[in-house]
């Protein structure tokens, strides 16, 4: 059996088309308001039968559907140049097997967002490495939980703290079993520090010692809303000081005498206001703070150390911070003019750069010989190959739909997709657009756009030619040649790197 649901026309008699339907199977509701019937049928029974009968708009299969949440906002921005976000949060890598110390309230690991999670447990000031507060849990879910975490595949060594009311000997003394632990394996690894005491030329002391040992420090600003600079951490102008922003890319106040903290020791901000998060006793929210920026972004400094493995302690500080997008901020300068004006970036797969030859390209091929054309990726790919493909614009549903060439053809092993061009006599000189289709082992599926420029018997018959084509079908399923618009035709697919926005790059 199989059940099929039955959309209905707003003038139909359903009394009618009940009874009709029921020659064919059993009716199992009737949602009037919606004007859907569900009706139960044999195997053999055909759609095509219902969807023939008067007054049945439309009729679908109903196999269950998997209902999905959108991917949290802060991932989205972490990957996107610019505003509004991309679809998919798709990072160069996940952090992995980078460390991560996260000095803090410890960590209960029994939320289902730590299925799949590395968290070891490190140093305890009370031999307990449970957390009842949830601040640490929180900070821990944003770094390397499998649905809210920037680094799913990195490592927390959980290093519990008094927090709220530490003494600074038993800082130093967690700061003393990091140091420890630290030195050792060889690596450059990262030090979360969610927090703020005043000022201490104890405490900071010993920071500059673990930045000498290869330890990237990542510190709240703080969210009173006064100088950094008068607190530790953040205000060791060495440390990577974190502010947040919120999904607008705003630096606003998001309770009553809450927001960051600021100063030219804030180095960077970060989705820090309305951030999804895990509840500690199981579900999920939302909370705001600088404490919940720096986690993020202490998840983004692993990408940067897995991806620059060579490099040294500051010089991934450093190209953490210049790598930052710059002048993206809306704030009150007033107050945070002495601030950098800098936002966090991941590294993220860019289209354009999936492969070693730049997307866009044009190249030449001559009608009635073989060109071999040869493109070697630049990150592991799961598959990738040139095919027939839809593609889908993410804001306004309209799809593109490419055939694939039958005069080209491709083959993918060990990093190298090959594609090989025979243009017969009968291809007209033109410019040809075609599409590499490229999945990643995330399952995040990327197109890449080039094309070919047929010519008879030199390429500069290329030069006359300024439109290039693309081979689809049309609603009486025939294959033609349609033109590619001057603009940007889906989100994905943008010259200058971005999105797409009414038909225009931005």
């Amino acid at each position: 059996m199989k059940t099929f649901n039955i959309s209905y026309s707003s003038d139909a008699n359903v009394e009618v088309l009940t009874t009709t339907l029921s020659t064919y199977g059993t009716v199992i509701y009737t949602l009037q308001n919606v004007r859907v019937i569900g009706l139960e049928v044999a195997d053999e029974v055909e759609m095509s039968a219902i969807q023939s009968i008067v007054n049945v708009v439309l009729v679908e299969l109903d196999g269950g559907t998997t209902i999905t949440s959108q991917t949290s906002w802060h991932l989205l921005r972490l990957v996107s140049p610019t505003l509004p976000m991309k679809q998919t949060y798709s990072p160069l890598n996940n952090g992995d097997d980078c460390i991560i110390y996260l000095m803090d309230s410890g960590i209960t690991t029994t939320h289902e967002e730590f299925t799949g999670s590395t968290i070891v447990n490190l140093y305890s000031y009370d031999g307990v490495y449970t957390d009842s507060l949830g601040h640490g849990t929180t900070m821990a879910c944003l770094i390397n939980g499998q649905t809210v975490g920037v680094s799913k595949k990195s490592i927390i060594k959980n290093v519990k703290i008094p927090f709220g009311s530490a003494s600074l000997g038993q800082l130093l003394t967690a700061f003393d079993a990091i140091l420890a632990d630290h030195n050792t394996t060889a690596g450059v690894k990262v030090v979360n520090c969610s927090w703020t005491i005043p000022k201490s030329q104890l405490l900071d002391g010993k920071i500059l010692e673990l930045q000498a040992a290869g330890l990237v420090v990542v510190a709240a600003a703080g969210n009173a809303g006064v100088e950094a600079d008068t607190l530790s951490p953040v205000g060791l102008d060495t440390v990577i000081g974190v502010a947040a922003s919120d999904a607008y890319d705003r630096v606003i106040s998001w309770g009553s005498g809450l927001s960051s903290n600021w100063g030219p020791e804030v180095d960077l901000t970060a989705p820090g206001v309305d951030v999804p998060i895990i509840n500690l006793n199981g579900g999920y929210t939302t909370g705001s703070g600088t404490s919940i920026a720096a986690a993020i972004v202490s998840g983004v400094v692993a990408q940067y150390i897995k991806n620059n493995n060579s490099l040294t302690a500051q010089q991934i500080q450093n190209l953490v911070i210049d790598s930052a997008a710059e002048d993206m901020l809306f704030r009150n300068e007033s107050i945070y003019g002495t601030t950098p004006n800098r936002l966090i970036k991941a590294l993220y797969i860019d289209m354009h750069k999936i492969w070693d030859k730049q997307s866009f390209t044009m190249f030449p091929v001559q009608r009635g010989a073989t060109s071999t054309l040869t493109f070697n990726t630049t990150l592991p790919l799961a598959s990738a190959n040139y095919s027939d493909c839809v593609l889908i614009n993410d804001r306004t549903g309209a799809e593109t739909f490419f055939k694939k060439y039958p005069w080209a053809n491709s083959s993918y092993s060990d990093g190298v997709l090959t594609l090989t061009v025979e243009p017969t006599e009968e291809i007209s000189v033109g410019k040809y657009t075609v599409q590499l289709t490229s999945i990643d082992n995330n399952n995040v599926t990327y197109y890449t756009r080039y094309s070919l420029g047929v010519y008879e018997n030199s390429p500069t018959e290329l030069d006359a030619v300024e439109l290039e084509q693309y081979l689809t079908t049309d609603e009486n399923n025939v294959d033609y040649l349609t033109i590619v618009t001057a603009a940007c035709y889906y989100d994905a697919d943008c010259g200058k790197g971005a999105f797409c926005a009414g038909g225009n790059c931005a």
